[in-house]
């Protein structure tokens, strides 16, 4: 799914889907005052009760967002987001729950609307500290710095990511946030250093090596770009991944293999509308150079 925040390839969804996906924000935000973090008391009886019902909600709200990644068009991908929207806000009329919260972040993250993910988020990670959820916290802060990506603050890109190495120092995700930080910044020495630390910690995670091979990309390294892509494509053949290779291709001037890649790519997500007009931009370029 293009709109992973573990790749370099942010802002690939447009504002026609944050139009339509918006559709119940304002009642999601009226009702978030009610969600006090302290209002936890119930019986035992009602919260094992209630505790089963929400957890469900939850489930099912995550599976939406999973379904999200195989969303076919806009308007598959929009009804995913509000099914999992709802699912999560009824986890939260049951009670306050930190994962409903992450999940409604998620939600708006992915709909483009970052201040009300960032609004649900920082709740999320004020609910973690009162349980005291060390693990949560770590998957809270890592969300919280797929905000501060899409608002261009790498200061506190870099605070997140450590805040999360400080309840995981294992985090394979936390290095790889750091590194597309350093992406952002063209400090590409400094993100393959951190895309690296996540691969030495978990050898199958495509997403960093395919970041790695980015990187050379842009440093001009092809040999080391096309022998990393390679073993990125060997795990996962997510869009993402296989764009990267596309964009080797296209450096080597080699523009059919290019653009057989980049198809490649957006057919597995036809809403991308970023690879749309870049599929038409460069056959246009393509044209102009014959």
């Amino acid at each position: 799914m293009v709109t992973k925040l573990d790749i370099p390839l942010e802002d690939i969804v447009k504002s026609a889907k944050t139009k339509l996906a918006t559709v119940v924000l304002f009642t999601l935000m009226t009702l978030l005052p009610n969600f006090a973090l302290g209002n936890l008391q119930t019986s035992k009886k009602q919260f094992l009760s209630e505790k089963s019902e929400t957890e469900i909600y939850i489930e099912n709200g995550n599976k939406y967002l999973e379904k999200i990644e195989l969303s076919k068009s806009d308007r598959e991908y929009v009804e995913f987001l509000n099914k999992a929207r709802f699912e999560f806000i009824k986890a939260l009329n049951i009670s306050t729950n930190c994962d409903a919260l992450v999940g409604l972040g998620k939600v708006e993250l992915k709909s483009q609307n970052i201040y009300e993910a960032k609004k649900f988020l920082e709740h999320a990670v004020s609910c973690y500290k009162k349980e005291k959820n060390k693990n949560k916290l770590e998957e809270a802060y890592l969300s919280m710095a797929d905000v501060y990506s899409r608002l261009g603050n790498y200061k506190k890109i870099e605070e997140c990511a450590k805040n999360a190495l400080n309840f995981n120092q294992l985090s394979y995700k936390a290095y790889n946030k750091l590194g597309l930080m350093y992406f952002s910044q063209k400090k590409y020495s400094e993100a393959i250093k951190n895309f690296e630390k996540a691969v030495s910690i978990n050898p199958n995670y495509a997403f960093a090596i395919a970041n790695i091979a980015h990187s050379y990309l842009e440093q001009g390294k092809i040999k080391e770009a096309e022998e990393n892509i390679e073993k990125a494509l060997k795990i996962s053949s997510y869009p993402q991944i296989i764009w990267i290779k596309a964009l080797i291709h296209k450096k080597k001037g080699e523009h059919e293999k290019a653009i057989f890649y980049m198809e490649e790519a957006f057919k597995m997500v036809p809403y991308a509308d970023n690879y749309a007009e870049e599929i038409k931009k460069y056959k246009k370029e393509i044209v102009i150079e014959k």
